[in-house]
């Protein structure tokens, strides 16, 4: 497993402690965690836990929605996995408000949460929203909506 953050301000610091591997023995056990400094006020930190059986990869690179991430976060997500990279935008707006929209890479949603994979060759094969009504392909001539989703 991978985990990748987003957070350009975040350290990674591995660190040596115990676990539990089988009740009542605890063992020594490596350990990691993201850390910020200097921090005031609200903060978040934005991390994927990437699975994988074979070979593969994962970067993460914020998308700015012009808001605290406090508020709402984005991100585009690349994974390679045997040689197939795919292209995965997640959003999720944290104090989300009806008829409220971002735009995130080059989709638009008017939803709470919102996630487009795409295929390695720019085709979406899977569109995922909730606590809205749309999404769609903001920078196409010709708007495709991807998925209608209406939660209540």
């Amino acid at each position: 497993m991978k985990i990748v953050s987003a957070d350009t301000g975040a350290s990674l610091v591995k660190e040596m402690g115990y676990d539990t591997f089988s009740w009542g023995v605890a063992e020594e056990a490596p350990y990691a965690y993201y850390m910020k400094q200097d921090v005031t006020g609200k903060e978040t930190f934005d991390t994927v836990l990437f699975p994988y059986k074979t070979e593969g990869d994962v970067s993460v690179e914020r998308i700015d929605l012009g808001v605290p991430t406090y508020d709402a976060t984005a991100m585009k997500i690349t994974s390679t996995v045997d040689g197939t990279t795919n292209n995965t935008y997640y959003m999720l707006d944290y104090d989300h408000e009806a008829g409220a929209t971002h735009t995130f890479g080059q989709y638009e949603t008017d939803a709470e949460l919102a996630l487009v994979r795409e295929n390695a060759d720019g085709t979406v094969a899977e569109a995922i929203i909730n606590g809205g009504s749309y999404i769609k392909n903001a920078s196409a001539k010709h708007h495709t909506y991807l998925q209608y989703h209406i939660s209540g």
